[in-house]
């Protein structure tokens, strides 16, 4: 009976997605697969690497920790607002640059070297791209989701490589971290705004 019960739901979904216009994936972990490399050694790397292409005008040791502690206190700032803060990656950079002292430039950089880092940690879903590519033929028009903190512009950097131009075309984020302290609904927002921005329901 369950079996049935499934296949039913999987039709459903199948339907679903058939007379659906867009559809919308989350990115990490699911169009785009980490390799099993931890956040910190993500981001010691990159410290590293601004440290060099610095002149080492930034110390890696404390670009690491404070950047560490930026996100720490970001997180904390939005679980205390009941999840319905955010936080934005470049927005933060800026804030480490200058409590170490460094020129607002620097911020630049600091990014370049984050976002490549992190893009040579990803591989890209092979099964689910090939969906994708499918559907985008088909006419469908694909929106990549996140609850990072990475920008759009970002996002659209990391998938589009991949899975080829215009395959993220309005890539969105929902605020940071909203999923994971239950605020769903806080999710679903940017979907509706960007079903809104095409001129379509939010069922399509």
């Amino acid at each position: 009976m369950s079996m049935i019960l499934t296949h039913a739901v999987l039709a459903g979904v199948v339907a679903e997605v058939s007379s659906a216009e867009v559809l919308s994936f989350d990115v990490f972990d699911t169009i785009l697969l980490r390799r099993p490399v931890g956040e910190r050694e993500r981001l010691w790397r990159a410290a590293r690497q601004i440290e060099q292409r610095s002149g080492g005008r930034v110390d890696a040791r404390s670009y690491y920790m404070v950047r560490q502690q930026a996100q720490r206190l970001g997180y904390r700032m939005v679980d205390v607002a009941g999840g319905t803060g955010d936080i934005r990656f470049n927005d933060m950079l800026s804030r480490v640059v200058a409590l170490l002292g460094l020129p607002a430039d620097v911020a630049t950089l600091c990014r370049d070297a984050e976002l490549e880092v992190e893009n040579a940690s990803l591989s890209l879903n092979q099964t689910l791209a090939e969906d994708m590519r499918t559907a985008k033929a088909a006419g469908k028009r694909l929106i990549a989701v996140s609850d990072t903190a990475w920008s759009s512009a970002d996002l659209a950097a990391l998938i589009e490589p991949r899975l080829g131009k215009g395959s993220s075309t309005g890539s969105i984020r929902a605020p940071t971290k909203a999923s994971r302290s239950g605020a769903g609904s806080l999710r679903a927002r940017p979907l509706r705004g960007a079903a809104s921005g095409l001129g379509l329901p939010p069922h399509r």
